[in-house]
């Protein structure tokens, strides 16, 4: 890996303190030592006798009162009672506690820290100490002729350097142990210093290496905007990204710029330069949803081939990671490939079978979230990288992998309080760690921004200590910010003529005259949107639109899989950069915040939901975001369907107009002023006003006195998440050690809000329990994941047992699916006519039924 990845090297030089040359003695050697605590008898005994390789003359295994342990602990508990003070200083030279921090590293590698159960005895009999000692001493022999001497043992360095070589050795330990790579080699005659065979372990690795998809892509030479994104000419956010001097250091650009304004091309020319400089190997796309995620696989599946030198080396890897990446249409990985089945053993487990490491492997590498961490360029979803930054399973892998690609975040003023605080984190870790940022919002608060700035120099100053507080700072305004600067560099390019736009805003006060006007546009040949900000109002007023004798689209996240892809491409075939007048026009959505960020849609008419004004202004980008010639209105402006703010104020306010709204967005004090503002401005001016308006909004005191309590508990709430992200979260200079819980990383929780449930659809055919979504050229597992639909855990329950006329079939369903799949609820869904299906699951305290009822065009609903 080090010899065919200079990056990576590199990292490693950098975080070690050490010559390129020197790090990758170190590490070979440390790396060689990792599987010590197989010496242990408890671990022999896993294979069968017949298969036993332990020789007679070092005591048998089959009889010996050894209690059961993990090879992983055993090999630390060796290392420290018998081995460290024997072979450290064969490793490094002088004093040695300043490596303290790696050894967890070393040992620690089958996805968390180890702790070491004693006494030695226990463990290992007195033949097994001498084996393991004299191969530390061979193998020490072979790899390491001379001890590495280090300029540096900073401790902290070290610290920090051990979540990097902790991921580095796990990677490494898999496709290491993968039998098909390496097949078991007899003791070769006349290599009594293992040297012969150290040179066959070689020549494998190297094919093992690409085999994995693990090589090293060649970055394509510098080029010109226009040549890397064929656009005709950059807009000046994109020049800055093109000409901008960028330091040595590890390095963080912010850039925000009005919605459409071409943000994520900036980002591209920076990820650009830094791998055609040689110090990013590539990227990693973090994005808010799932539906957001899948948008910007596309456009890097484009863009893929200007970043990489074409015929040179391999071929580049493009993966997609979020749960549903599976069966995301048209996804495709071109070196790490998905697994047609789901993983059926418990990831890293340390079972009775010797080849923990490379089940270990295959689950990582099959599950496409992780795999987008480690190709060369990643899409998928912020989780995948938040999980770096807690105590689960495999953070430090992730961690590696990012550390030597730019991580790109897209709408990083969406995160509450919560992700907020990990994302700070993993800016930390980041920086720390050797790696870029680029984050990218076209609403981001002054507050906000000094917060991620100080994250990335991993200063601990109060807000009120900024250095520059940048009150009405320039937008556009693109920031960069290094690990060591005292000071961030601020540049304020000039807004693109299309962003450039005076929006009128009109408050409406009910529901029947939003409803008017958008048929009245619809009837007059314009596209229309109504955002909603819950799901069941969504549903509702789809029915309102039928009732005018429209057909209106509905998109929400409460679909099936399967037709969530398909309502999520029509949604971008009748509203996309490509969409056709004939296809526009008339044309109805009603939708969720799904279609808030990221997407690419145009609107000829708008009517939105009273949301926060940093929402609102996302939104309203979706409004005429397009220059076309064909509009059937001249009229642009955005329509907020929200209480009067002047009108007398209750504690329940926005009151049964949004009667809902107040659980999407708990803050009153956020609603109400946005309101206020809005009201007050009649537009919204970009890029001129957008600043004042998020300022007023959040930063703002006016308020009803009926509505102070509320805000105040809202602000409780959002401090209290941030406390429990606050002590959830790692610490880079923590290093990699015990003392946390960990726990499994496809069970940690990146976010805070209310649980989801997946369910799976079933319907009976021919007395058969079949998968709800019909394609027969799929797989069957396929249209089972297909068929899934993510349900509210406060109403539906995630662990029921079955009961009913259909338990057995569900019970033997469920038994031929994944592992962690297996407790996953079926409802058996039975047509009640007119494209209307029913069934049944249980609530989420269990005590009762819960009807779920389904239709393709309007999602799932409870009965």
């Amino acid at each position: 890996m080090l010899a065919a990845r200079p990056i990576t090297l590199r990292h490693a030089g950098w975080l070690l303190g050490l010559a390129d040359e020197d790090a990758r003695r170190l590490l070979v050697a440390l790396t060689a030592l990792h599987d010590l605590g197989k010496f242990a008898p408890p671990f022999q005994r896993q294979a069968t006798p017949e298969r036993w390789t332990w020789p007679a003359t070092l005591e048998g295994v089959e009889d010996a009162p050894f209690q059961p342990s993990r090879h992983t602990s055993d090999g630390l508990l060796l290392w420290q009672k018998e081995l460290r003070s024997e072979f450290a200083a064969r490793i490094w030279s002088g004093e040695p506690r300043g490596w303290l921090a790696l050894e967890q590293a070393i040992f620690g590698h089958h996805g968390l820290p180890v702790e070491p159960e004693a006494p030695l005895a226990a463990h290992f009999s007195e033949g097994a100490i001498a084996a393991a000692r004299q191969c530390t001493k061979l193998v020490l022999d072979c790899v390491l002729p001379e001890p590495v001497r280090a300029a540096s043992r900073n401790r902290k360095r070290l610290a920090i350097a051990s979540w990097w070589v902790a991921g580095f050795m796990t990677v490494a330990d898999w496709v290491g142990s993968r039998q098909e790579w390496f097949e078991y080699t007899a003791p070769l005659e006349n290599d009594d210093d293992l040297t012969r065979y150290w040179s066959i372990a070689r020549e494998r690795a190297s094919a093992a290496l690409y085999s994995a998809g693990l090589g090293s892509s060649r970055a394509a030479p510098l080029q010109p905007f226009t040549a890397l994104t064929q656009k005709p000419s950059p807009t000046p956010t994109q020049e800055w990204a093109e000409s901008v001097d960028l330091s040595d250091e590890p390095l963080l650009a912010i850039i925000e710029d009005a919605t459409g304004s071409g943000k994520t091309e900036a980002a591209q020319m920076l990820v650009h330069r830094l791998m055609a400089s040689g110090r990013a190997s590539g990227a990693y796309w973090a994005m808010p949803t799932q539906a957001t995620a899948n948008a910007m696989y596309g456009r890097q599946r484009s863009a893929i081939s200007a970043l990489f030198a074409p015929d040179a080396g391999p071929k580049p890897s493009l993966t997609l990671g979020h749960g549903q990446a599976r069966v995301h249409e048209g996804y495709r990985s071109t070196v790490i490939r998905a697994a047609d089945r789901p993983v059926e053993r418990e990831l890293g487990s340390d079972g009775s079978s010797g080849d923990a490491a490379a089940v270990a492997c295959a689950a990582f590498l099959a599950d496409d979230r992780r795999a987008a961490l480690l190709a060369d360029i990643g899409v998928g979803t912020v989780d995948q990288a938040l999980l770096g930054v807690l105590p689960s399973r495999f953070n430090a892998v992730r961690l590696f992998a990012l550390a030597e690609k730019v991580l790109v975040l897209d709408e990083v003023h969406a995160f509450d309080a919560y992700m907020s605080t990990e994302l700070k984190q993993l800016l930390q870790f980041h920086a720390a760690l050797g790696g870029s940022a680029v984050l990218l919002s076209a609403t981001l608060s002054e507050p906000k921004r000094r917060e991620l700035e100080r994250a990335w120099r991993g200063d601990d100053l109060d807000v009120g200590e900024a250095a520059h507080p940048l009150v009405d700072s320039p937008y556009p305004m693109a920031t960069l910010v290094t690990r060591s600067g005292a000071d961030a560099r601020y540049s304020a390019p000039v807004a693109t003529a299309w962003s450039t736009r005076t929006l009128p805003v009109r408050l409406i006060h009910s529901e029947a005259h939003a409803l008017e006007g958008l048929v009245q546009a619809a009837n007059a040949g314009a596209a229309v949107v109504w955002i909603r900000n819950t799901v069941d109002e969504c549903v509702r007023t789809a029915a309102l639109f039928a009732a005018h004798g429209l057909d209106p689209l509905v998109f929400h996240a409460r679909f099936a899989q399967g037709d969530r892809q398909r309502i999520e491409s029509e949604v971008m075939r009748r509203f996309g950069p490509k969409s056709e007048q004939a296809d526009r026009r008339g044309a109805v959505l009603v939708a969720t915040q799904v279609v808030e960020q990221s997407l690419d849609l145009d609107f000829d008419a708008m009517v939105s939901d009273l949301a926060p004004v940093d929402l609102l202004i996302q939104r309203a980008g979706r409004l005429w975001r397009h220059r076309r010639v064909d509009r059937p209105t001249t009229n642009c402006e955005l329509v907020v369907l929200s209480p009067d703010p002047d009108n007398e104020v209750s504690q329940e306010w926005p009151g049964d107009l949004l009667r809902h709204t107040r659980y999407v967005y708990p803050n009153p004090g956020v609603l109400w002023r946005t309101a206020a503002v809005l009201k007050r401005e009649g537009e919204i001016a970009a890029p001129a006003r957008l600043r004042a308006l998020i300022r007023d909004v959040y930063d703002g005191s006016d308020l009803p006195s009926a509505l102070t309590e509320r805000e105040n508990a809202a602000i409780g709430e959002e401090r209290a998440d941030a406390g429990i992200a606050d002590y959830s979260v790692l610490a880079p200079s923590g290093g990699y050690e015990t003392g946390r819980h960990w726990t499994d990383d496809l069970r940690a929780r990146t976010r805070l809000g209310e649980e989801q449930v997946a369910v799976r659809l079933a319907r009976v055919e021919s007395g058969h329990l079949v998968p709800w979504y019909e394609d027969s050229a799929l797989p069957e597992w396929h249209r089972w994941l297909l068929s899934e639909v993510k349900l509210s855990g406060r109403r539906v329950a995630w662990d029921a047992e079955p009961s009913g006329a259909w338990r057995t079939s569900i019970l033997e369903l469920r038994s031929t699916w994944g592992k962690f799949e297996q407790r996953t609820p079926v409802a058996v869904m039975e047509t009640s006519g007119d494209g209307q299906w029913a069934g049944v699951t249980r609530s989420a305290k269990g005590t009762s039924a819960v009807t779920l009822t389904y239709s393709t065009a309007r999602g799932a609903g409870y009965g």
